[in-house]
């Protein structure tokens, strides 16, 4: 309408209104509402922002369905609780069944046995863990090693034949040796004087304790040419188509060039004046230069002479105030007799020489 006028007093219309067009409505949308799992949703809608008139009305949209998930159980440890089987909603998240608490499961025991300590290992107390999950339930603790339960091994003596060992430790607990026996190699036999038997042959006996072995050995001559008749002499045992050369007690010998020595004793025998004027002749000599002795020297060991290995030199015990030449006794090339003068000091009752090899030697008058 437009706008008018009229009396208040009597009512009479001064301006009449004229009607004007109603105006169009000025449409604002009414977005719709998407409906979820808990609540409904709307259709979009219209109004008129002017007026407020409703223009498309919104419908109710009706809640939509839970999109159900799984929650799975959780198995129960002997450590960790676990849980119930669950259900959720993915959309919304609400939770459809709630997963319960399991309570943790018991321990499955097993032992870990005690291991006895030795000598030389510690060992371990009982212990006891979860065969599950592995929780050491009883700590096992270390034992210390225990001590060597010491037995002597007895030594055995060396015999004459027989090795012998010395004396030796083991643990009877364990076997562990603790002091190895050392192998002693046997004695051999220690033979006393060899004596002659008259047939070219000489024997001892074993002067060792219990031993009483006798050995009979063939006599090993040292032969020369006496006016061309045989002389030989046994150097172990002295026996000669003389007479029987005497041992001389007292010999000793040691080495000179660091050779090897010989294996066996010294055996030194001496004859005083055995040959008379024929030795003189045997070295070559006037029948008036008789020689005062004749000694053998030899390494003698189990009856048998042994070859010197380089020079050695001989002490030999000697009370004499007479001049002499010593000499030994040799065979040339051609098997003839001959004689090589050996230098020699005599001092304090001691003759000594050097030798590179054994025989028979002659004590001579000087000239």
């Amino acid at each position: 309408l437009t706008e008018g006028k009229h009396c208040s007093a009597c009512g009479t219309v001064l301006v009449k209104q004229e009607t004007v067009s109603a105006a169009k409505h000025t449409e604002v949308i009414d977005p719709a509402v998407v409906p979820t799992c808990t609540k409904t949703g709307l259709t979009e809608g219209k109004h008129c922002s002017a007026c407020g008139t409703v223009l498309v009305k919104q419908e109710t949209v009706s809640a939509a369905k839970h999109t159900e998930v799984i929650d799975p159980a959780v198995v129960p440890t002997c450590t960790k609780t676990g849980l119930t089987e669950g259900k959720h909603c993915s959309a919304c998240g609400t939770v459809l069944v709630k997963q319960e608490v399991v309570s943790v499961t018991k321990h499955t025991e097993v032992i870990a046995p005690a291991v006895a300590p030795t000598c030389t290992k510690t060992g371990l107390t009982e212990g006891k863990h979860c065969s599950a999950c592995g929780t050491v339930l009883v700590k096992q603790e270390v034992v210390p090693a225990a001590a060597h339960t010491v037995v002597i091994d007895e030594a055995v003596s060396a015999t004459c034949t027989r090795d012998g060992l010395t004396e030796g430790k083991h643990c009877s607990a364990c076997g562990t040796v603790l002091t190895a026996q050392e192998e002693v190699p046997a004695k051999g036999h220690a033979y006393q004087l060899w004596q002659s038997m008259g047939n070219q042959a000489h024997r001892a006996t074993c002067s060792r304790q219990g031993c009483g072995h006798t050995a009979k050995v063939s006599c090993t001559q040292l032969e020369l040419m006496v006016n061309e008749a045989p002389f030989a002499v046994c150097p172990v045992c002295g026996e000669s188509t003389a007479e029987t050369f005497p041992l001389v007690e007292g010999a000793e010998y040691r080495n000179v060039d660091r050779s090897a020595m010989p294996r066996g004793d010294l055996t030194v025998r001496m004859l005083a004046e055995p040959f008379g004027t024929e030795a003189a002749a045997m070295a070559g000599m006037e029948e008036s230069a008789a020689p005062l002795w004749a000694m053998t020297v030899i390494c003698e060991r189990a009856g048998k002479p042994h070859t010197m290995k380089g020079l050695i030199r001989v002490s030999v015990p000697l009370e004499t105030d007479a001049a002499f030449t010593l000499v030994r006794l040799d065979t040339d090339d051609n098997g003839q007799p001959c004689w090589t003068e050996i230098a020699f000091t005599l001092e304090a009752g001691m003759l000594t020489f050097e030798t590179d090899h054994d025989g028979l030697f002659l004590l001579m008058p000087a000239a």
